[in-house]
């Protein structure tokens, strides 16, 4: 896999339960998220950013917190983002999307421009498919930067299944989803997946939305891993189902939501008059 962009890097936010735990970036909780641009309407030189997560990240945080790093200081700023100030997807997907009011000449931010986002018309013209080289980028909660920085860690890997077929979650929602073959443990989620189809080309950034680039789109969000069981056997005993225990093992199997579905929350009705209303 060709060399990744450093500027990746600033586009993840950590997510957190509690204020508390945002400032001592917290091992025991927290998740992933990512930052993402829209270009308004009335004003093609501006942007709305929004926060982007697996809605079960932001169900499960109580009152979130979001912890970004700061521009000019080894130093991070946490901001309140209460639940009820996120969108989840019309049909109960995985994802949720925070209508954000930030500062990003104080922030170390980059925000992926929508214009980036895979859609169904993309995975045609750029030919994306299995065996694409993909990475995501999120918080590994045993090495994530410490209370003073966020540092997100990179995960490479395939993609090893596209989306014809849903994954039965445990609700029983039929979830869309790539399946990605990665070096990866369960934690990611609400991570920023992209893929490769050309080798990168970065420019200086002169702006805290591009990276000027035609190596990456981003193909989804990160919302689970799949995981099997194997039996445990009794030392003095190998037959199988000699003990009633089990172990959980990692299958390597990321579940990935498309973007295109990023997309239909920020291109709702409801979004477009709020970006021009604002």
């Amino acid at each position: 896999m060709p060399r990744t962009s450093d500027w990746l890097l600033d586009c993840v936010i950590y997510i957190y339960d509690s204020l508390e735990g945002a400032k001592k970036n917290d091992e025991r909780v927290g998740g992933s998220g990512f930052l993402a641009a829209v270009r308004l309407e009335q004003n093609p030189s501006s942007f709305q950013i929004y926060a982007v997560t697996a809605a079960h990240v932001i169900q499960s945080a109580g009152t979130p917190f979001l912890r970004l790093n700061k521009r000019f200081e080894e130093s991070v700023q946490v901001l309140e983002a209460p639940a009820n100030t996120w969108t989840q997807h019309r049909d109960g997907d995985d994802i949720t999307v925070c209508s954000l009011d930030i500062s990003t000449q104080e922030l170390r931010t980059l925000c992926i421009e929508t214009e980036r986002f895979v859609t169904k018309d993309t995975m045609a013209t750029e030919d994306i498919g299995l065996g694409d080289d993909v990475f995501m980028v999120g918080r590994f909660v045993h090495h994530s930067g410490g209370e003073t920085q966020n540092i997100p860690s990179l995960r490479f890997g395939n993609i090893s299944v596209m989306n014809r077929q849903p994954i039965k979650r445990r609700d029983g929602i039929l979830q869309e989803s790539f399946l990605v073959e990665c070096h990866s443990v369960p934690g990611y989620s609400g991570s920023p997946v992209f893929v490769y189809k050309r080798q990168f080309q970065e420019h200086k950034q002169v702006n805290p939305f591009q990276v000027y680039s035609d190596g990456f789109w981003l193909l989804g969000i990160d919302w689970c891993h799949l995981s099997d069981s194997a039996k445990v056997f009794d030392k003095q005993c190998e037959q199988e189902g000699s003990t009633n225990y089990a172990v959980r093992i990692n299958t390597g199997m990321a579940g990935v939501i498309p973007a295109w579905k990023i997309l239909e929350i920020i291109n709702s009705e409801e979004a477009v008059r709020q970006r021009r209303k604002g």
